[in-house]
């Protein structure tokens, strides 16, 4: 699809409220669990670049490494989601139902990646 019929179709898309309040919730549920994710977690690598990471209670240490890994699962999240919307922005002018099921499944993906990395700060602090 060339940039300017993806431009013109998240233009139109951007116009309907219900799409663009629903962008805005996943921007602002985005931005707040990375925040609270790293605010929480980065200052539990001790001294040096490694990291100690858990994923779950019962069987130890599960992740030893650099303290980037830590960005991976937040990085996959934020990327699954910008082609999402990228998806469906793009589709809206041609299958208006689509680009809303595609910004439906983006507003309901939130939750399980939220419960996800609050999970894992719970286990890591």
């Amino acid at each position: 699809m060339p940039f300017e019929a993806w431009s013109t179709s998240a233009s139109h898309a951007w116009q309907r409220p219900l799409v663009r309040w629903a962008t805005v919730a996943i921007a602002i549920m985005v931005a707040a669990g990375l925040v609270f994710f790293l605010w929480r977690v980065i200052p539990q690598r001790g001294k040096g670049d490694t990291l100690v990471l858990h994923y779950n209670l019962y069987m130890g240490i599960d992740q030893l490494g650099s303290w980037l890994w830590l960005l991976l699962l937040p990085a996959l999240w934020v990327g699954f989601l910008l082609v999402d919307l990228l998806l469906a922005y793009g589709f809206y002018q041609r299958d208006q139902q689509l680009a809303l099921g595609l910004v439906a499944v983006a507003l309901g993906w939130n939750l399980p990646w939220l419960i996800l990395l609050y999970c894992l700060t719970l286990v890591n602090t």
